[in-house]
């Protein structure tokens, strides 16, 4: 039985591509001033589940607006409510992006989170051939990835404003928080523990900090 109250939350975001121009195709340098101005990287979709929850929760750009304010407000306001974030790659991908997008649109963003970066515990606590979310589902045998479909997915949906691609996508971005969940709790026993809940909740130092429990050992 818990005995303390956890605010931790998954999160995963999808982005958008950039769209940029060139004379030819083959190996060469693209510059930033080759990037069509207002198609740089947006922010497509946040999702998020909070722990004890079996519901995915997901905001969108909408399909035809294209505008990431709104998503970018919505995770904003769930990572304030949170005392863990946690998510795969999350500190140097998703957080960036996050902050980029808030300063961006002039939306205020506390620099202080605590971050439970899935992808840096596993590099600094296992020796594994890959760290992307999929080989560690599938090392691990949690629920792995759902296949995204490819850069197709992203061409359809931004430059064809299809339906049913960007359903996938938002089908896709929900999945990844599924298959973090199931990978964090396999982790979760071999890693240190980043909030101590029981002295967050006002117990002794010696209770279990997941659960609150005094009887340890």
């Amino acid at each position: 039985m818990e005995l303390v109250t956890k605010k931790r939350v998954f999160v995963d975001i999808e982005t958008s591509l950039s769209i940029g121009w060139f004379w030819r195709t083959g190996k060469q340098y693209v510059g930033a001033n080759q990037v069509i101005d207002g198609q740089h990287t947006k922010v497509i979709s946040v999702h998020w589940s909070w722990e004890g929850e079996d519901e995915v929760h997901h905001v969108h750009w909408g399909l035809d607006k294209q505008c990431d304010k709104k998503p970018i407000k919505k995770i904003i306001e769930i990572l304030e409510k949170a005392d863990e974030v946690v998510g795969h790659n999350f500190d140097r991908f998703d957080l960036k992006w996050i902050r980029t997008r808030a300063a961006k649109h002039g939306l205020f963003m506390s620099p202080y989170h605590k971050i439970v970066d899935t992808y840096k515990h596993i590099r600094n606590n296992f020796n594994l051939q890959s760290y992307s979310l999929k080989y560690c589902c599938n090392y691990f045998d949690v629920e792995a990835k759902e296949d995204s479909g490819g850069v197709d997915t992203w061409l359809k949906l931004q430059l064809q404003k299809d339906r049913e691609a960007f359903e996938h996508l938002l089908y896709y971005g929900d999945c990844d928080i599924i298959s973090t969940k199931a990978l964090y709790y396999k982790i979760q026993p071999y890693i240190q523990y980043q909030t101590h809940y029981a002295v967050k909740a006002g117990l002794d130092k010696y209770c279990c900090p997941e659960c609150g429990t005094s009887k340890v050992k």
